[in-house]
């Protein structure tokens, strides 16, 4: 009976240790799936930070938008003054919640010569190819509220971005 066990416990470890991480190219692949809109070009810049391309001008409406001084206006309200076409001193952000990934994605972008670009933030605490460590899971609602901090950093390098291609500051 023990050997059995034994057997049983062995091949389990045999097949997880058989899981391989995702290569490089088939994690942007997963990422671009979530993206509600087409994406022409997607490299990453920095873990969790990726630079993305649009041949066309997304009309997609944001959830909220983010000067180039850094201050957030909520569109989804019911007192919204809002834009029909996104201004080209203004960042659009889209968040899009991947429960099936375990992530959150934010997505800022803005407009250069007729066409969409920006950053791809990737919240992710919980993988299940790493076993050790902390994990908390982001798309849980208990946590929304260190995922609204995290949301709320990540502004400044679209600011950054912002003011670089207007050309202010």
């Amino acid at each position: 009976m023990n050997k059995k066990y034994l057997l049983l416990l062995l091949s389990m470890l045999v097949a997880c240790s058989v899981q391989r991480p995702l290569t490089e190219a088939q994690s942007t692949q997963s990422l671009v799936k979530d993206i509600p809109f087409p994406v022409t070009d997607i490299k990453q810049v920095k873990p969790g930070i990726y630079l993305f391309h649009c041949d066309e001008l997304c009309q997609m409406l944001p959830d909220y938008e983010v000067d180039n001084e850094g201050v957030e206006t909520v569109w989804r309200t019911t007192f919204s003054n809002t834009h029909d076409k996104q201004p080209h001193n203004i960042i659009w952000r889209n968040i899009v919640i991947s429960k099936p990934n375990r992530r959150v994605l934010c997505i800022d972008r803005l407009i250069k010569d007729g066409k969409s670009l920006g950053y791809l933030y990737v919240i992710q605490g919980e993988d299940d190819r790493f076993p050790q460590g902390c994990h908390w899971d982001v798309t849980d609602h208990r946590l929304m509220l260190s995922v609204a901090n995290i949301l709320e950093n990540i502004t400044d390098l679209s600011v950054e971005m912002l003011n670089s291609i207007v050309g202010k500051k």
